[in-house]
């Protein structure tokens, strides 16, 4: 980084675990489409295939040329051509050459086909598993809600032992077993929420937007 050894770098951890929201199922599943490789890899090969077949196809009609040219020229005690033009048309049709022109259409075609069979089958592949991961994601923030309420149910149990405990109305094991359970509540919120974080970057990767 061309930073002096002794330089102390510290993470910002700020927004780190700040759920960020989506949008809605639609878009996300459009921007898969519009961003992951395979399905750009897969579109680009069907425009190909379709592209050969209609060049088998086109293989099978007659060809027809035009021909044009122009001469000037001088060749001393020989021959004098002065602002000479010539034009000409050419048919060709070759029988043979169509016969083989089937066999590639059907080849053609069936490449055609099987680029098309592969083009659905990626796009439901890709679709479902950002329907997944949008679906992962939901379910992440879901429970960081239920971690949340039990965060502030654990805090007012723990304040009531504490009370009940200072006032010798509960025992040392009552008020300890609340302090833990607080403890386990919020690290359970704390852990929802990373996980939260990995499931919504585990969707953005799914939709492209990561590589």
């Amino acid at each position: 980084m061309g930073l002096p050894a002794e330089t102390i770098i510290e993470v910002d951890t700020t927004n780190l675990f700040t759920t960020a929201s989506v949008t809605n199922w639609a878009d996300l599943l459009q921007k898969g489409l519009d961003n992951r490789s395979e399905i750009k890899s897969v579109n680009y090969q069907v425009k190909a295939n379709e592209s050969g077949y209609k060049v088998a196809k086109a293989s099978r009609y007659p060809s027809l040329a035009l021909t044009g040219g122009y001469i000037n020229a001088y060749i001393p005690n020989f021959i004098t051509v002065t602002n000479a033009l010539n034009a000409g048309v050419s048919f060709k049709y070759s029988i043979t050459g169509a016969i083989h022109s089937s066999h590639k259409i059907q080849e053609a075609s069936a490449r055609s086909k099987q680029a098309e069979v592969s083009q659905q089958l990626i796009t439901d592949q890709i679709s479902i598993e950002i329907r997944q991961k949008y679906l992962n994601y939901q379910q992440s923030l879901e429970k960081i809600k239920i971690y949340e309420r039990s965060v502030e149910q654990a805090k007012e149990n723990f304040q009531i032992n504490e009370n009940k405990y200072k006032q010798g109305l509960a025992l040392l094991s009552d008020y300890q077993d609340a302090d833990v359970l607080l403890l386990q509540s919020q690290i359970n919120y704390s852990t929802g929420k990373a996980d939260s974080m990995i499931a919504y970057y585990e969707l953005q990767e799914s939709t492209g937007n990561l590589q």
